[in-house]
């Protein structure tokens, strides 16, 4: 997809790029249809934007890249490797793929697409045969994914209503999907009943927005929007609704494979009993991170802390070394990517606040959810 967005932005007039397959002549002049944004477009993917940055007594114009687009390939990437690795036997992948695989079952099991029930339990019995804590990991891990993508779900009809398609998504109607409806509307319907005003119980500074729901033709600001005037959207975008079905997926796959998958939707009754605070095991959140995320800006902060005290002081908290080996970071990268998530313009300043971060008891308590004050709208940090 990057590579993509490059090879457009990098087309230009007078010349554009004659290797390009849409490339035409038209009245003698170098000419197309745009064909590589409108595929951009399609896959969900937003333009970069036009910025002026001013160098010394210059004024640079031009089009904002990614850090990661520009800085050479990683030595570690995770769907890289999950692609070259996923037709392979389970016994012949890496622990990376095989994460990568059982979540990609998991996601299709929640759209109500068909999934290989026997494939899910084979791959997480063979992580368990390399004693991988497989349970712990997904548990904290793939069940933020699994959350957003119901949000996401639930959310459709009711945009559609509005008078919007969302791209991103592609299903089919299942019984899963209906069932989470129904639940969703029976939890928004008994808190409408509560006689407590909405304003002092459901402030709307914050709404989490799920990543499928995101791509060019629906902006966060115009999902907002239309949130905002929707009490049903607005209900189930509070971060409330968010984690409790967040809680609910870190229950069930603590259970294994077979109830997790047996057990995708609650009843009204026990969903409603479940917490509103996210409560998850950061070492298997670092587990999960450092082995299928691949961009560290998109670690949580609690996994950020971890590996800082892994590489710093090779503090491993318990968990096997051959799976903490299997991927390499640089100190000074964390350091960084820690500092620039919390806000702080530490960035490219390691030696100053390197002590500062080994001192930080605050460090080791931050939850794995991070609220962007930009827009008003929270992303969960392991989604950009």
């Amino acid at each position: 997809m990057n590579a993509l967005i490059t090879f457009a932005d990098a087309c230009t007039l007078p010349s554009l790029t004659p290797s390009c397959p849409f490339y035409e002549l038209e009245n003698d002049l170098p000419s197309c249809q745009e064909q590589c944004r409108q595929l951009a477009s399609e896959m969900g993917s937003e333009d970069r934007p036009v910025v002026q940055q001013r160098i010394g007594g210059l004024v640079m114009k031009g089009r904002q890249i990614p850090k990661f687009v520009v800085g050479g390939m990683n030595d570690f990437d995770a769907g890289r490797e999950f692609m070259a690795q996923r037709h392979l036997d389970p016994d012949s992948q890496s622990v990376t793929s095989l994460l990568i695989g059982l979540e990609s079952h998991f996601i299709r099991a929640v759209l109500g697409s068909q999934t290989s029930i026997n494939l899910t339990i084979e791959i997480w019995t063979e992580l368990k045969k390399r004693k991988f804590p497989v349970a712990v990991a997904t548990s904290s891990g793939m069940s933020a994914t699994l959350a957003d993508t119901i949000l996401a779900l639930i959310s459709l009809p009711t945009l559609r209503k509005h008078g919007y398609l969302v791209p991103a998504i592609e299903t089919v109607e299942s019984e899963i999907e209906n069932c989470w409806i129904d639940l969703a509307t029976t939890s928004f319907n008994k808190f409408r009943e509560n006689d407590v005003p909405e304003a002092d119980v459901r402030p709307q500074k914050v709404l989490i927005i799920p990543k499928a729901l995101r791509p060019k033709e629906l902006q966060s600001d115009e999902i907002v929007r239309i949130a905002r005037n929707d009490e049903f959207l607005s209900y189930i975008f509070h971060p409330d609704f968010f984690v409790r079905v967040h809680q609910w997926f870190s229950k069930i796959l603590l259970e294994g494979p077979e109830a997790a998958l047996a057990r995708i939707v609650p009843n009204a009754s026990l969903f409603s009993s479940l917490e509103k605070k996210s409560q998850q095991d950061e070492y298997g959140r670092w587990l999960w991170d450092r082995l299928t995320v691949t961009q560290l800006d998109q670690w949580a902060l609690t996994s950020l802390t971890h590996e800082w005290n892994w590489i710093k002081n090779a503090d491993d908290h318990g968990i096997d070394r051959r799976f903490l080996r299997a991927r390499e970071t640089e100190l000074e990268r964390v350091t960084d990517t820690y500092f620039e998530k919390k806000g702080y313009p530490f960035s490219g300043r390691y030696q100053e606040y390197d002590q500062k971060l080994r001192n930080s008891r605050a460090a080791s308590t931050v939850g794995s959810m991070d609220y962007t004050p930009w827009r008003g709208v929270r992303h969960d940090s392991a989604y950009p």
